[in-house]
């Protein structure tokens, strides 16, 4: 897209969230539910799952003139840097990737992000 020399704005919404389940799965679930809060956030942000993710998804909503506009927008479960012990031991979850989800906010004319894990 070209340089509009215009300032690039972000919505994101951040919460401790919950888990969701002990699979990835329902983790994930959970994490895009953030979405029936605020459904046009360019971001998604939660940490309570304790397994890092990140999933790309798209959006559709009108623009104010009626038209179709589409919107990228990412979940992020943040991780955890918890080590083994204490209460996942005792109800047997496994252990966790201590590793931390990057997400780039992009301010150079147009909305762009980029996210990477690790």
């Amino acid at each position: 897209m070209k340089h509009t020399g215009l300032p690039v704005f972000y919505r994101g919404l951040v919460a401790h969230g919950t888990a969701g389940g002990r699979l990835p799965g329902g983790k994930a679930n959970s994490l895009i539910a953030m979405r029936h809060i605020v459904h046009n956030a360019d971001f998604y942000l939660n940490g309570h799952g304790h397994t890092p993710m990140l999933i790309p998804e798209v959006a559709w909503s009108f623009d104010h003139k009626g038209n179709i506009r589409e919107q990228q927008q990412w979940f992020i479960s943040c991780g955890s840097s918890l080590k083994r012990g204490g209460y996942p031991v005792k109800k047997s979850y496994p252990p966790l990737a201590r590793i931390w989800p990057t997400l780039t906010l992009h301010g150079d004319g147009y909305k762009h992000m980029t996210a990477q894990a690790g």
